[in-house]
């Protein structure tokens, strides 16, 4: 029953890979019954996805992913760690400046580097 339910889920589902439709397998590690056909199945998923160039496109896709946020997460630790920047964040905090002025230096600042 619970095969069945899976099975007619999956149907509902919008799959992302047009060339590749997953099935439902029965698993019992306590049995070791069913382990080897998920593996096949994977197996066949990762030739299927390397044969139409799409396990590339994905490592490339998530290879800019993790630059991307190693980017943001450098930059962020740069602004944090100036001095300048910590001095404004402590006068917005402290109702000194109001964000519109603390905006206006942030520009002013990045401007200058």
């Amino acid at each position: 029953m619970a095969k069945r339910t899976f099975e007619n889920s999956l149907h509902l589902l919008q799959l992302k890979e047009d060339f590749w439709i997953p099935s439902v397998h029965l698993v019992s590690s306590l049995k070791n019954e069913g382990l080897e056909e998920v593996y096949q199945q994977l197996v066949s998923y990762f030739s299927k996805s390397i044969e139409n160039d799409n396990f590339t496109k994905k490592r490339a896709y998530q290879n800019r992913q993790f630059l991307n946020q190693e980017f943001e997460q450098n930059l962020m630790k740069l602004v944090k760690n100036d001095n300048r920047v910590q001095e404004l964040q402590s006068q917005l905090q402290d109702g000194i400046l109001d964000l519109r002025e603390v905006k206006k230096l942030l520009k002013d600042y990045l401007d200058k580097k």
